[in-house]
């Protein structure tokens, strides 16, 4: 892995002032980045470009006198909690220009896939256009931009798109490119855990990625079975699952999945499935690829999942409660869901317009870019689609589109938000 700078001093006083928000500055104390296995460091907005090599970016909201990680509706699943700023965060990288160093060129190309549980690292794709190659990278405030190696495999070319990472963003996954095959790295190290062409949609890990799934899996002849990686058994077909569907992977190592009728959880030491839900309603079909409805929360007891296939409500479901509807004010899809299902991630869609927003029982909706545009942040003919949500529900990350331009990103963002959101 390479840690990526900004360049020099001067360079960044240029790019963090040529985007400042007109807001104060946030100190922001973060968990472990990526590949670290603990520790926590001190981030302090400086214009916009958190200390520490985060990038000069555009963003900040004042901050409280310290951290808290007060004001968190959910737990951080299997790792610690960060510390977030009562106020909030907001962090953009600013655009490229003729000034621009190859590491601020691969930050403002970055496109956001994932975040880490704890909410401090985000994981995503860059063009790194001098060596024609499209490379993972992750970002966070403490270590900046981090580009994954690019010839993970002797001899051989790696291009690669990041996807998900671990609790503390230790573990990442990549999929490859050319052959689309799984890859769980770790500590600058790459191993080939689920053969090709996985559906991206489809993975799904534990927390602390000892056990990753492709929920949909091989594709035979005429049946199709998950597959499931783990240290211990390496990479075997669930055949007792052909033709079923894996959504999520509990601590334990508990499969929640399902079928056509009905949605169980699955413990694969034992062979037994016990139903717990509504099956998917947009269950896939033998061949079908299809974007699953239904997220599993990281405790692996709590879910959402649409209601129907209108797509203008939702089901959400938690451990020893009955399901709760939630109405949608447009269409909307499930994108993400906290700890133990406290807060929901959906993008809300109308006309040509798809952005995001959080849900929880006691706020309802509250869409994140009106949100941040109340709080400072100039966000003037462009939204806010977030593509995972913190354990924990204060931190988000995600890309930034212009209106009626749905398909390519500006750039990708990462906020916290207020505490003040959830009371």
């Amino acid at each position: 892995m390479q840690s990526l700078s900004n360049g020099s001093g001067r360079r960044n006083e240029r790019t963090a002032l040529a985007r400042l928000w007109p807001l104060g500055l946030a100190a922001l104390v973060c968990g472990c980045g990526p590949y670290e296995n603990g520790g926590a460091g001190g981030v302090a907005g400086v214009g916009g470009s958190p200390a520490g090599g985060g990038g000069a970016g555009s963003g900040g909201m004042a901050g409280t006198a310290g951290t808290s990680s007060e004001g968190a509706p959910d737990s951080v699943i299997g790792c610690s909690a960060a510390s977030w700023p009562q106020a909030g965060w907001y962090f953009a990288p600013p655009p490229v220009d003729e000034f621009s160093t190859r590491e601020e060129a691969m930050l403002a190309r970055m496109e956001a896939a994932g975040l880490s549980g704890d909410g401090t690292v985000v994981v995503g794709t860059s063009q790194d256009q001098p060596y024609r190659r499209e490379a993972t990278v992750t970002w966070s405030a403490t270590q900046g931009l981090v580009d994954l190696p690019p010839s993970l495999i002797e001899g051989s070319p790696f291009e690669a798109r990041g996807m998900q990472a671990s609790c503390n963003g230790s573990v990442v996954l990549q999929q490859r490119r050319l052959l689309d095959s799984i890859h769980r790295t770790q500590g600058g190290q790459a191993l080939d855990v689920l053969p090709g062409p996985p559906s991206a949609d489809a993975v799904t890990m534990s927390p602390d990625a000892s056990v990753i799934v492709d929920g949909l899996g091989y594709l035979g002849e005429f049946s199709s079975t998950p597959e499931l990686w783990s240290a211990a058994t390496g990479t075997v077909p669930l055949s007792s699952l052909t033709d079923e569907a894996v959504y999520g992977v509990a601590p334990d190592g508990t499969l929640i999945a399902g079928n056509a009728d009905v949605l169980f959880e699955y413990d694969p030491a034992t062979d037994v499935k016990t139903p717990i839900g509504m099956a998917a309603v947009d269950f896939p079909d033998y061949g079908a690829r299809t974007r699953p409805s239904i997220k599993v929360s990281p405790s692996g007891e709590a879910w959402a999942q649409a209601a129907d296939l209108h797509y203008d409500s939702f089901l959400v479901w938690r451990a020893g409660a009955a399901p709760r509807s939630v109405t949608c004010p447009a269409s909307c899809r499930v994108v993400d869901i906290s700890g133990t299902g406290a807060v929901v991630l959906v993008n809300t869609s109308a006309e040509s317009s798809t952005k995001s927003s959080i849900w929880t029982e006691s706020s309802g909706f509250v869409d994140l870019t009106s949100l941040f545009q109340a709080l400072g942040v100039d966000l003037t003919g462009r939204e806010l689609r977030a593509v995972a949500l913190s354990d924990d529900g204060r931190a988000v990350a995600g890309n930034v589109y212009r209106l009626g331009e749905p398909y390519y990103p500006d750039s990708f963002f990462y906020a916290v938000l207020p505490a003040s959101t959830y009371q």
